[in-house]
């Protein structure tokens, strides 16, 4: 398992220097705790870092919740996984666009 923890010090400088971190999904198979260092090891650098910080997606609020982790060192929990990415990216949203027709 020593590349799991070789990707987790790869990245964990770059998280913990960064002003702002947006992830979406899991860096691994969380579910099972011999394959869960990816995600762990990301996410934990990503809550205890005070950079802006939004995760999305159900794998990743999910590991979250499976590892004890307070949502509240977060900025944005999202369970929203596709659409989260469209809205960064400035893709449409669909449901988005229908509200604002409806109110116009």
């Amino acid at each position: 398992h020593g590349y799991l923890e070789k990707t987790v010090e790869k990245y964990d400088p770059t998280i913990r220097n960064s002003d702002a971190v947006f992830l979406k999904g899991a860096l691994g198979v969380f579910e099972d705790e011999i394959f869960s260092t990816g995600t762990v090891g990301a996410v934990k650098a990503i809550a205890e870092t005070d950079c802006f910080s939004v995760v999305g997606g159900g794998d990743t609020s999910r590991s979250i919740e499976m590892y004890g982790m307070d949502e509240d060192s977060f900025d944005h929990v999202s369970i929203a996984g596709g659409a989260y990415i469209r809205a960064l990216t400035g893709a449409d949203l669909p449901g988005v666009e229908l509200l604002i027709d409806a109110a116009e």
